[in-house]
C-alpha cells in the first residue's frame, strides 16, 4: 500500500478461485478488507479477508452480502465483479440453456449487484464498480483509485 493510499473495503464476486481469488490477494495483500464471494461451499481467504457464499443470480443473496460488509466493514469501497462462467464447445451443440446461465451469470449477476450497493455508494458519496472480463489472473493489476 502507498502511503497515500488509505486501506478499502472490497468485496471481490468470482473470488474462490482464478482471476477472482487473484485480485482478493492483492487487494488485501495492500491492507484492505476484503469479502471474497464465491458459489463454493468455502474458499481459501487473503489474511484480512472473509468468505461468504454468494450466487450472483440471486437478489436474496446480494442483500445478505450487503448485510455481511455492513456488519463486518462497516460499508464497502469498491465492487469488483468478477464471477463468470466460459462457453466452450462447438456452437451448434450448445442449446439456450446454457448460454442463458452464461448471460444470467456474466450479465445479470453484474446487473443484480449494481442495485444493492449503489445506494450505499451515494449515501457516503463515494464507492466504486469494477466489472471484469476475459482476464487471465497473471495480467492482474490493481489500479490505485482515487482517495
Amino acid at each position: 500500500m502507498s502511503p497515500s493510499s488509505s486501506p478499502r473495503r472490497v468485496l471481490v464476486t468470482g473470488g474462490a478461485s482464478g482471476l477472482g481469488a487473484a485480485l482478493a490477494a492483492r487487494y488485501a495483500g495492500r491492507g484492505d478488507a476484503v469479502l471474497v464471494t464465491d458459489l463454493a461451499a468455502r474458499a481459501d481467504v487473503p489474511a484480512g479477508g472473509r468468505y461468504q457464499r454468494l450466487d450472483v443470480t440471486s437478489e436474496p443473496d446480494w442483500s445478505t452480502a450487503l448485510d455481511c460488509v455492513l456488519d463486518e466493514f462497516g460499508g464497502l469501497d469498491l465492487l469488483v465483479d468478477d464471477a463468470g462462467v466460459a462457453a466452450g464447445g462447438r456452437v451448434d451443440r450448445l442449446d439456450a440453456a446454457h448460454w442463458r446461465r452464461v448471460v444470467d451469470v456474466d450479465v445479470l449477476g453484474a446487473v443484480h449487484g449494481w442495485p444493492t450497493f449503489v445506494p450505499l455508494f451515494e449515501e457516503r458519496g463515494s464507492g466504486h464498480l469494477v466489472s471484469v472480463a476475459g482476464l487471465h489472473e497473471d495480467d492482474v493489476v490493481v489500479p490505485e483509485l482515487p482517495a
